[in-house]
């Protein structure tokens, strides 16, 4: 035979050689799947037919000669009690937690350890990874292992339970207000932020999940992250810009009516001195009424053009001051009413009066807290309002201003005589006494102002249009000579 017809002979051999290594794969590969698609197929058959041979146990438990359901009533207290000891312990940040596996949705998977029982009884298939110590002995354990999926353990950390005990919110720079303090530059006090702490999920959770399958129930440390707050202290400086200012003069004289208003500032002060986002101010619900229990006295106030004695006389001055500062401030204005006369102590348009139904409300329109103080230097005769917040985009200083644009002229004043006013108070033999002061009506326009870093007027807004009614003055007078 030629040296050629041999290598012909090899090849042929040698790729017969080939097709039936690979017939025998293929064919192996086949047996296999048809064996695994059996055992799934027949598994539950073969459970509901077979009694469980002799030294089979399940957790401890010996199931000899039991068909299926007298081994799951024999390792019922087994079941009961899988979960004893079962918890997993960390800590964050050396603060310790520990939570049993059942609060994670991890269950005994009882079915399976039914079902490798019986699979090794009944065909000698042990699960993969376990093997019989001797090839005589056919006892063997099977363990109840843990239902357990990286699913349920990731939901568990952030269940909005578990976020609020492990984790740790950021502290925001702090700030002090002291809305009393005479002292601009003590009127606040800033404190440094706090970082939180947040548990990485994403690192935790597989390593739970090892533990649970690994029974290792030994404390771990969790991995965090550090969680900066949302503001520093440059932040919190910068949205307590005073956005809006106003001082008005004690310009009437009085004991009494000046402790009112040193009262209500008082109250304001202590009552609601920060108002947050979409927050309203109303003067009437954070001073209440205006009586002597209250802290107030009797002074002169204005009710209809009458000038008559009530508690809190006075008070208009602080609630007026307030409104000015809050016009300046582009706050909004929810409720906001002027009086039956124009008073001299705040520009004609721009008072505010309060009485038992009359309030002044300022809601706060900005994303940021705003500061209110009222503060009365009795010494100077002064009520200033200062409030404080994020300063406006626009970047102009913003003031306001009225103009009278129409006078009326009341009928000619009213001369009585009498002892005492038709408001109460007495009068003293021989003297005149004005119970409705005369006053002229008056219309008012009143603008805001936006100016430039020079005062230069680089925009008027038109806010609203006030009617101030003539007055016919009333007087009285006390017939009787003097004693």
């Amino acid at each position: 035979m030629s040296s050629a017809s041999n290598k012909k002979v090899i090849v042929t051999l040698f790729i017969v050689l080939i097709i039936l290594v690979i017939g025998f794969v293929a064919f192996g590969v086949l047996a296999l799947t048809r064996d695994k698609e059996l055992q799934t197929d027949q598994v539950q058959s073969l459970i509901e037919k077979n009694q469980l041979n002799e030294g089979i146990s399940i957790s401890g438990v010996d199931v000899s000669g039991m068909d299926e359901g007298e081994a799951r009533i024999a390792i019922d207290s087994v079941v009961k009690n899988w979960y004893q000891d079962k918890d997993i312990a960390f800590t964050v940040s050396k603060k310790g937690f520990f939570f049993n596996i059942s609060e994670m949705g991890v269950a005994p998977d009882v079915d399976n350890a039914i079902k490798e029982a019986f699979l090794y009884s009944a065909k000698n298939i042990l699960p993969e990874g376990m093997e019989n110590e001797t090839t005589v002995d056919k006892s063997m354990n099977f363990e109840i292992v843990p239902n357990v999926s990286l699913e349920s353990i990731i939901l568990f950390l952030q269940s909005e339970e578990i976020v609020n005990q492990v984790n740790i919110t950021p502290d925001d720079a702090g700030v002090i207000f002291r809305p009393k303090s005479l002292d601009e530059e003590s009127r606040f006090e800033f404190q440094p932020p706090l970082p939180g702490i947040e548990v990485n999920v994403d690192k935790f959770a597989p390593m739970i999940l090892n533990a649970i399958q690994n029974e290792d129930y030994s404390v771990m440390e969790a991995p965090y992250d550090e969680v900066l707050a949302f503001a520093n202290i440059e932040d919190m400086k910068e949205n307590t810009q005073l956005i809006g200012s106003y001082t008005s003069k004690i310009t009437i004289n009085g004991a009494a009516r000046t402790a009112n208003v040193v009262q209500l500032a008082k109250l304001m002060n202590e009552g609601m001195p920060v108002v947050n986002p979409g927050e309203t101010l109303s003067l009437n619900g954070t001073a209440g009424a205006r009586t002597e229990k209250n802290g107030f006295q009797e002074a002169p106030g204005l009710t209809s053009g009458v000038h008559d004695l009530q508690y809190g006389g006075g008070v208009c001055q602080i609630s007026s001051t307030m409104y000015v500062a809050a016009l300046k401030a582009e706050l909004e204005i929810s409720e906001r009413h002027h009086h039956s006369l124009p008073s001299e102590y705040i520009p004609i348009g721009l008072d505010a009066t309060i009485s038992e139904t009359p309030d002044l409300q300022i809601t706060n329109n900005n994303t940021s807290p705003i500061y209110v103080s009222v503060v009365v230097n009795e010494k100077a005769k002064t009520v200033t309002c200062n409030i404080y917040g994020p300063p406006a985009a626009h970047g102009y200083e913003v003031d306001v201003t009225s103009k009278v644009v129409k006078t009326t002229i009341p009928s000619p004043p009213k001369y009585k005589y009498g002892e005492v006013t038709p408001g109460g108070s007495s009068i003293k033999p021989g003297e005149l006494k004005e119970y409705i002061e005369h006053t002229y009506g008056q219309r008012v326009k009143v603008y805001r102002l936006y100016k430039d870093s020079e005062g230069n007027v680089v925009k008027s807004e038109y806010l609203y249009y006030d009617i101030y009614d003539a007055f016919t003055g009333e007087y009285y007078l006390n017939p009787n000579a003097p004693s």
